[in-house]
């Protein structure tokens, strides 16, 4: 199956340290068919809420993609309460 542009979007997490030793994160959106940077989002650390704050904000502006495929790794196994 062929998409098209804001079908498909895949989110991950980069991670690296500043010249002090500090550490930070991106979260990372791309769209999968244009492979255009949807959302690059630098943090020391992120709670759910602030990966959801980040989503919502990007489908207020583009609307939402059919699929958000995502690793398994342990930062999207979480949950929120609300």
């Amino acid at each position: 199956m062929i998409c098209g542009p804001n079908e498909d979007w895949a989110m991950d997490f980069m991670s690296n340290r500043l010249f002090d030793g500090r550490p930070f994160r991106i979260l990372m959106i791309v769209d999968c068919h244009t492979r255009e940077a949807l959302s690059l989002t630098p943090r020391a650390n992120f709670r759910a809420f602030q990966v959801t704050e980040a989503l919502d904000a990007l489908v207020r502006l583009r609307g939402r993609s059919k699929s958000s495929p995502v690793d398994n790794g342990p930062e999207f196994a979480g949950f929120m309460l609300y």
